[in-house]
């Protein structure tokens, strides 16, 4: 892992919406890092699936938390007046993917445990998008 002089901080806080000197604390967590986050669980969770559903919904799932990781990345790298298209293509991918995650679990293919695990890891995404949103758009 990188130490803390190599962090680019102000990248941070632009993508998380928060100060710097709240980076440091551990109580952040960017939003492309919580993302990546969420697939891997997805993607741990479908090793556990049957071949039928793993290639079905859950592929589906997964690919669309991908597409989350690429729309949060490239809105990292966008000026701060481009950003709102894609950060409103992301919170539409989110509500997608919620829906989706819900689904699994109506179809029983997940159990309660880790829909309630995936579905908390979701809001958090949700609200670090809102709040990326309301930072873009104030000015």
């Amino acid at each position: 892992p990188p130490d803390a002089s190599s962090i680019n901080l102000d990248a941070i806080a632009n993508i998380t919406n928060v100060s710097k000197s709240n980076i440091g604390s551990g109580k952040i967590v960017p939003i492309i890092h919580s993302i990546r986050l969420l697939h891997k669980d997805i993607y741990n969770t479908g090793q556990k699936l049957s071949k039928n559903n793993k290639l079905g919904i859950h592929l589906e799932i997964e690919k669309l938390c991908i597409d989350m990781l690429s729309l949060a990345i490239e809105g990292s790298f966008q000026v701060k007046i481009l950003k709102k298209p894609t950060l409103d293509k992301l919170r539409v991918k989110i509500g997608v993917l919620q829906n989706l995650v819900r689904t699994e679990n109506e179809l029983q293919i997940i159990d309660d445990k880790t829909y309630l695990r995936l579905s908390v890891k979701l809001f958090d995404i949700s609200r670090e998008a809102t709040n990326w949103i309301n930072y873009v758009t104030r000015s």
